[in-house]
């Protein structure tokens, strides 16, 4: 039976040409901007007083009744001066310290999440840079004021879990964004705080990330300490058949433009 070589050289080619065309694709289709947000300075509410919102309140059912909206809307949360100064005016309210406490942390946590979290349900990368720099404040603040040390750690915790989930689920959506600078630089904030997020790299997808951050050098470095002698020579025999039938089918129009 005679083997149409012709064919095979045309076959080759073609899966070639499919196969760069899907990686060339992946990378065009990432937005690689590396431009971090800037932190945001914390604006200043010196007109909310926490203490005529709670005076009223019966300090027994305080951490249902306290009013968390009117606090997230109003307050200054965004330093620890402005936290520590709202612990002191719940304590002067309620000798429950560590009651006091507890609503902060929710205010800070749960319902926090109920009034932004709608936000964050499509992957928004500035927001959550900014949103994980007011979070690692937290990180600061347990040392400063060990007194309170539970309540910045819980705040701290929370997030770290939250946004770890999320960018599991971007990923779940979307598996271009592991390629993107922003998702890599959120996903290493997250795995410096030792909140991993669950997403796995298969070995295709860590040579796209390879070629769109341009290791060439290093790829072909894995290559060729990963690689066996029989690997070598059949990939080397792979790349030369690729430019032969380049060749070949360069050949066969010149042929026919000449006649």
């Amino acid at each position: 039976m005679k083997i149409n070589t012709s064919k095979i050289k045309i076959y080759g080619l073609i899966l070639v040409v499919l196969i760069l065309g899907f990686i060339s694709f992946k990378i065009i289709s990432i937005d690689n901007s590396s431009v971090i947000p800037e932190e945001k300075q914390c604006v200043q509410k010196p007109y909310f007083n926490l203490k005529n919102h709670i005076d009223s309140l019966n300090t027994g059912n305080l951490k249902a009744d306290f009013p968390y909206e009117i606090y997230l809307d109003s307050a200054n949360y965004c330093d620890i001066a402005s936290i520590h100064k709202h612990l002191e005016i719940l304590n002067t309210l309620n000798r429950d310290a560590k009651e006091n406490k507890k609503i902060l942390v929710k205010a800070l946590t749960e319902k926090l999440e109920e009034k932004i979290g709608s936000r964050f349900n499509t992957y928004q990368p500035d927001s959550i840079i900014l949103m994980l720099n007011w979070v690692n404040k937290f990180q600061y603040y347990k040392d400063i004021d060990t007194n309170n040390l539970k309540l910045y750690r819980m705040v701290h915790r929370h997030w770290y879990n939250y946004f770890a989930n999320k960018l599991s689920q971007y990923n779940d959506s979307d598996a271009n964004l592991k390629y993107e600078f922003k998702f890599k630089y959120l996903l290493a904030m997250c795995q410096s705080k030792n909140y991993p997020p669950d997403i796995r790299n298969s070995s295709i997808t860590k040579i796209i990330d390879n070629v769109v951050n341009n290791k060439w050098a290093y790829l072909f470095k894995r290559f060729w300490n990963g690689t066996g002698f029989l690997v070598k020579l059949l990939l080397s025999a792979a790349i030369l058949f690729t430019f032969y039938s380049y060749y070949c089918v360069y050949k066969l129009h010149f042929n026919k433009g000449t006649k």
